[in-house]
């Protein structure tokens, strides 16, 4: 990309953003090193080796954080061309980088404790494992804007869509709605509203502080009994640094909010370094909902939305603790409208399955419809998922020797990454090799391509 007038770039004040911690150390090193003398009320400067420690210090956050960061804003230039996102960067060496609109599903607006001290903030464009870019840093009012700017262009760029069957038009098209017949799309809609006292009374009820609570009530006594005062110490700082931490991890999200805005969904969190990130409702292609058996009683779940090409951001797509029942089924309700779990989870593992999947077979369900599958497990904790038909790549059947013994066998159902494999087993043979020809035949009507049909049995 050529230098053009309509290029943006960085943010000027990228380099105290970029090197706020070297210089932090600076004016702390320089501070201790700095005697005062309490009678004349004169001051003694380093010498020797502290002042050349500190000469090094002061050079190094010149290079790093004023030259470097002068540099990269000066040299990073940006353009939302006609149908891409053009990027160009390098002070020695340039490089030109452009990411199709339709290729980006998801955007993510981050502002650490320095940024927002100057009112900055990091834009990431997420648009799969090696074709993601960062601009460190840009005013946050223009992060801000130019994400939902990226996201928009993304949707209109994108013309498959997650439909049913009856939204194909007569020549197998599908009808993409407008913003109109979206529902949210006027304004942002709360789903999510997840407070830290709720996630600390969701991390209490799980079996790690009754195992800590358990082995610190056995080795205090061992340790006093046998007179071993460092051991004694050792622990107390090791249970000291542990709550520590898992204080850390309830109050620094603080308050994650989960939003509806148009057709993407927006995730803020953070109390300290802010974080937002938006994708394309879209892109995601399976939810998974998990209830561990202590959160039983209380009604909590674990909701995990996984985004098509989201390999890199944490290896998933959203990930939201200690949601409510009513939380998950509005989550469900935005990005599969109309999906009712209890009529779709109707099958179950054949009977002889017992003998080969003992656990498994006695609380697994599933089921489909044309655009949705649902599959159930778990006999103590509870998990459910569901799976877009329109994102399955490939479906295959397949049987042991154990399970052709017993005329049975497993319906794999291979999705993009992080969702990657599912797997139902101890189907009766005829009713996998249906289930086959049926998901297959969906799937390839409503996203276009058909799927791979493979069949390992016999």
């Amino acid at each position: 990309m050529t230098a053009r007038a309509d290029a943006e770039r960085l943010h000027p004040l990228t380099a105290m953003a970029r090197g706020w911690v070297l210089l932090a150390i600076l004016l702390w090193q320089g501070i201790r090193q700095i005697d005062v003398d309490t009678e004349t009320l004169s001051l003694t400067f380093p010498e020797g080796w502290e002042a050349v420690f500190l000469g090094a210090l002061a050079v190094l956050y010149l290079l790093v954080a004023v030259v470097g960061g002068i540099g990269a804003a000066r040299h990073t230039r940006f353009r939302l061309a006609e149908q891409r996102l053009e990027v160009e960067t390098g002070w020695l060496s340039h490089t030109s980088q452009t990411i199709p609109y339709g290729a980006i599903h998801a955007v993510n607006v981050s502002r650490p404790f320095s940024a927002r001290m100057l009112r900055l903030a990091r834009l990431r464009v997420e648009a799969g494992q090696d074709e993601t870019v960062t601009f460190e840093y840009l005013g946050w009012r223009r992060a801000e804007e130019l994400r939902d700017e990226l996201l928009e262009l993304s949707r209109r760029a994108n013309v498959e869509r997650s439909f049913s069957v009856d939204d194909l038009s007569d020549d197998g098209a599908p009808a993409v709605p407008s913003d109109r017949e979206i529902p949210g799309a006027d304004e942002g809609d709360v789903l999510v509203t997840v407070p830290p006292s709720r996630v600390a009374r969701a991390r209490l009820r799980s079996f790690v502080p009754l195992f800590i609570v358990c082995a610190l009530a056995i080795a205090i006594p061992v340790t006093i009994a046998r007179e071993l005062p460092g051991v004694l110490i050792g622990i107390g700082l090791a249970a000291v640094a542990g709550l520590a931490r898992w204080v850390w991890t309830i109050v620094s999200p603080g308050t994650v909010v989960l939003r509806r805005r148009g057709d993407s969904l927006t995730v803020s969190e953070g109390r300290f370094d802010t974080n937002v990130t938006a994708a394309a409702v879209r892109r995601v292609h399976s939810i998974e909902v998990t209830q561990p058996v202590l959160w039983r009683k209380p009604g909590l779940y674990t909701l995990t939305l996984s985004v098509m090409g989201d390999v890199e951001t944490d290896g998933e797509g959203f990930s939201l603790r200690a949601v409510t029942h009513d939380e998950v089924q509005a989550v469900i309700g935005a990005v599969r409208p109309g999906a009712n779990l209890d009529a779709l989870l109707t099958r179950r593992l054949s009977p002889r399955a017992r003998r080969r999947y003992p656990f498994a077979s006695r609380n697994m369900l599933w089921g489909h419809d044309r655009e949705l599958l649902v599959i159930r497990r778990g006999l103590f904790g509870r998990s459910w998922n569901l799976i877009s038909l329109a994102r399955l790549q490939a479906v295959t059947v397949d049987a042991g020797p154990i399970a052709r013994r017993l005329d049975l066998a497993s319906l794999n159902l291979w999705m993009p990454e992080p969702g990657g494999l599912e797997i139902i087993p101890g189907l009766d043979r005829a009713e996998a090799l249906a289930a086959l020809e049926d998901l297959t035949r969906i799937a390839a009507k409503v996203a276009g391509p058909p799927a791979n049909v493979e069949s390992g049995a016999p």
